[in-house]
């Protein structure tokens, strides 16, 4: 949850389309995986329209279907961060 401090899953992705899950915590958001539609089902979930900025990215693996998102996802995390605001970290 965006306040607090439950813990929130969202599956953006699961599938032949790749892989995707954001997990909110506190203020905290982590994406693990990012599939090739993730940088649009986030746009379409509504979460970015929230504020939601990723602390840490965690790829499981190196198969395209759970990175083929990622430099998409980095553009738009680069054009929305804010000043000061530290870019998400890559596991």
């Amino acid at each position: 949850a965006p306040s607090g401090t439950g813990l929130r899953l969202t599956f953006l992705q699961s599938g032949d389309h790749g892989e995707a899950l954001v997990v909110e915590h506190g203020d905290g958001a982590f994406l693990f995986d990012c599939g090739e539609q993730a940088p649009a089902q986030l746009r379409r979930s509504g979460l970015l329209e929230r504020g939601l900025f990723f602390h840490d990215i965690f790829i499981s693996h190196m198969h395209g279907d759970h990175v083929w998102g990622l430099p998409l996802l980095l553009r738009d995390q680069v054009l929305r961060a804010p000043p000061g605001r530290a870019l998400p970290r890559l596991w």
